[in-house]
């Protein structure tokens, strides 16, 4: 069973977040300040789902997200990547992908996951979300409330089939990409291919998977954090998995032929069959008109010989 995005404690809206500060480190000169460094060994049990409204650049560098949950309410996420880390790389990386998010269209739709994310009430009123580092940052392009109707709808179908709706007892096997759908067949698959291939890819995100098959007791950050790029696959991989798919039409087609003809020639024995019992049953029926006949010529005969033994009985009885 996947796990439920409407569950409070593991997604819980801004209003039922934690206040800040974050559990400090051991080595922080002030744990009870808001600004001192948070422990890396924390774990995080819960993890913001949000959706991306507005994507602003600050004269600082920084960028500046305005987030809505489910309930709609309204935050502010900074998002700040010099500095965050000790490691280099993950600031280039996370300059990278916050970059991208200037470049998206505005009716791109995004959700953004913050993962052990902790608020900050403003004297204004307003919300501040926190997370401990940008590892802890996810954004996917889906909307949010796709992103609950979609995992809604696949918690419906756990124990049926997505593609015909069916639970009769058949084995299913999941699907091979994302493994969250489950499927009686390659024909129950395609008959929703046009459906679930844009979401299975999607779903094929290692922080989402691990987020909605059972939420982790040791989580600390995303293993790859930043912006799902699961969307933006080549041209050249979606025709290698178009061709993937057709290989694997053509085996199905191929094995749909071999049993056709299998039953063809099942079909075509049988009638031989049939055809060797009607002949057989000919050459009795031949074989009895035969024996018919002969028995009705030896009666002729066996007549003819009383007729011929009469006659001469009547003679020799005249001449006497």
């Amino acid at each position: 069973m996947l796990e439920d995005l409407h569950d409070e404690y593991l997604f819980p809206i801004f209003e039922n977040l934690a206040e800040l500060p974050f559990p400090a480190s051991s080595t922080s000169s002030n744990p009870d300040s808001t600004q001192s460094d948070p422990d890396p060994t924390a774990t995080a049990e819960w993890c913001v789902v949000a959706g991306i409204d507005h994507v602003v650049q600050l004269a600082d560098g920084s960028t500046s997200l305005t987030i809505g949950d489910e309930t709609r309410d309204q935050a502010q996420v900074i998002l700040n990547p010099d500095g965050e880390s000790s490691d280099a790389n993950a600031d280039a990386d996370a300059r990278r992908w916050i970059s991208e998010l200037h470049t998206l269209r505005p009716e791109d739709e995004l959700t953004i996951l913050l993962l052990g994310a902790r608020k900050e009430t403003l004297d204004c009123g307003k919300i501040r979300v926190h997370v401990a580092d940008l590892r802890c940052v996810k954004v996917l392009r889906i909307g949010l409330f796709y992103l609950f109707e979609l995992t809604d709808e696949l918690r419906r179908y756990t124990d049926m089939c997505y593609g015909c709706g069916e639970e009769d007892g058949r084995p299913m096997h999941w699907c091979p990409g994302c493994k969250m759908a489950l499927f009686h067949n390659r024909k129950c698959q395609k008959n929703v291919d046009h459906l679930h291939r844009d979401n299975c890819r999607l779903l094929r995100d290692v922080d989402l998977q691990t987020l909605l098959r059972e939420f982790p007791d040791d989580y600390q950050h995303f293993q790859a954090p930043g912006l799902n790029v699961l969307e933006t696959w080549s041209e050249d991989e979606t025709e290698d998995e178009d061709e993937d798919e057709d290989e694997d039409d053509d085996k199905d087609e191929d094995e749909d032929d071999d049993e056709d003809k299998d039953q063809d020639e099942d079909e075509d024995e049988e009638e031989d069959e049939d055809e060797d019992e009607d002949e057989d049953k000919d050459e009795d029926d031949d074989e009895d008109e035969d024996e018919d006949k002969d028995e009705d010529e030896d009666d002729e005969e066996d007549e003819d010989e009383d007729e011929d033994e009469d006659e001469d009985e009547e003679k020799q009885h005249n001449y006497a």
